[in-house]
């Protein structure tokens, strides 16, 4: 896990341009409460996709295919269900209404926030028979071995949420999330439109905190600046004078000796960004400087509980995944979410409506190719995925399976009636551009 990031490392789509040509995308709206955009695809008429399968019988002329849907804890399965449930429904109308043969089963599990008992459940789900598994929610789930025997027993894995970009993925593996190298495009377009020319990196001394900064730099360099100082602190420690020393002289060099006029400092922590901020206040320099945070940092109760005065005083201001489509795209997920309030008392987030979206996009696979045989399936995955628009907007991936092209938030914190607040305060557009809430940033 210490290794350097491979940003190209990862799978390539092994399709060849005779296959693909085949592929007509046709956008069908399923007439269910709301509607849900999904890629009906013709099906390509190709003597190389095996129609070997586990199908199994289930009334007449029907086929019916099983598919694993793991939660992560305790508290997700519930939530996790409920989705998947909804999703289940209405794919098995959808089959129904357009006189397709195949219907589907879920099999739900928890792995109980355990990376161990995912490699088990991964087996037994085997054993019964299940080719497709939807879950996979953290990384170290990953890294349990159960990517290595789902590849050599041909399964198709797809996760809602796991975020690394540190280890190798294999060519079975889809992640409808981003992998957190792509923060970076957010952070580096937040710096560059505030023209701050000079930052200040406090970052984890960890293969997590080594890999961002390794892509910022080179995002940056391309781009010609600003200066980067980087300053690394110790995971494990407790207090961070010692570092918050180091950062504020390397705020002195770029201000005195850089001649910056404009500096900034970029958090890439995790929870203990709250103790940074706190012992922060006995390094004046430091806390009068804007400051950018990881995505781990944003919209944290706790900043505002904890380090409130001093997250305000800097507008520490940090991107996230946008999870609410826009426009025409929205209304899967409005449909969704008012469904997953009522239930929860929650508003759906993106990572948690993948969930949703990952057991349309499997089933559609499975109907596309035919099979569940898991070549097949992953060969046709990523086309679905493309031709797909559901409650997390359209689904498109990259060439190695990770979701591509995503729009980011951006969130500060701020004080609103005398109260610590974070707010939603600009928006990183995929295509580059940012926009600022100039009225609630003040002036730039």
């Amino acid at each position: 896990m210490g290794r350097e990031p491979d940003i190209d490392s990862g799978r390539r789509l092994r399709v060849s341009s005779s296959f693909r040509s085949v592929w007509t995308i046709i956008i069908v709206t399923l007439v269910m409460g709301g509607g849900v955009l999904v890629g009906s695809m013709n099906r390509p008429q190709s003597d190389d996709i095996q129609q070997e399968s586990l199908w199994q019988a289930y009334g007449e002329g029907t086929k019916t295919v099983k598919i694993g849907v793991m939660s992560t804890t305790d508290n997700s399965f519930p939530q996790d269900r409920f989705l998947a449930d909804i999703a289940r429904a209405e794919i098995n109308a959808y089959c129904d209404e357009a006189d397709l043969e195949y219907r589907f089963d879920f099999i739900y599990t928890n792995a109980n926030g355990q990376a161990g008992n995912v490699k088990n459940i991964t087996i037994r789900y085997h054993d019964q028979g299940v080719r497709i598994i939807i879950g996979f929610g953290w990384s170290s789930f990953f890294c349990s071995s159960a990517y290595t025997f789902g590849m050599e027993n041909n399964m198709t894995l797809i996760s809602p949420s796991s975020t690394s970009p540190i280890y190798n993925i294999e060519d079975h593996v889809f992640r409808l999330c981003t992998n957190d190298l792509n923060q970076i495009l957010p952070i580096a377009a937040m710096i560059k439109s505030l023209h701050v020319s000079g930052i200040v990196i406090l970052q984890r001394d960890d293969a997590w905190g080594d890999g961002i900064v390794w892509a910022l730099k080179e995002l940056i360099e391309d781009e010609g600046s600003p200066i980067i100082e980087t300053i690394k602190y110790a995971c494990e420690d407790t207090t961070f004078h010692k570092y918050l020393d180091e950062a504020e002289e390397a705020l002195q060099r770029l201000t005195v000796e850089k001649g910056i006029s404009k500096p900034g400092v970029f958090a890439v922590s995790f929870n203990e960004v709250e103790t940074l901020l706190q012992e922060a206040t006995t390094h004046p320099e430091l806390l009068s400087v804007p400051w950018f945070g990881s995505e781990e940092i944003a919209s944290s109760a706790r900043i505002l509980d904890e380090a409130g005065d001093e997250a305000v005083k800097v507008m520490l201001t940090s991107p996230q995944v946008d999870h609410v489509p826009e426009g025409d795209e929205s209304r899967v997920y409005k449909r969704l979410n008012a469904s997953y309030f009522d239930e929860t008392g929650y508003h759906l987030g993106f990572y948690t409506a993948n969930v949703y979206d990952a057991c349309w996009i499997a089933a559609l696979s499975v109907i596309e190719a035919g099979t569940d045989n898991g070549a097949d399936v992953q060969r046709v995955l990523p086309y679905v995925a493309a031709g797909y628009t559901g409650a997390t907007g359209r689904c498109l991936l990259d060439e190695n399976g990770d979701r591509d092209r995503m729009d980011y938030s951006l969130s500060g914190y701020f004080e609103v009636d005398g109260e610590y607040r974070y707010l939603r305060c600009g928006k990183y557009h995929h295509g580059g551009s940012v926009e600022w809430n100039w009225e609630l940033l003040g002036p730039g």
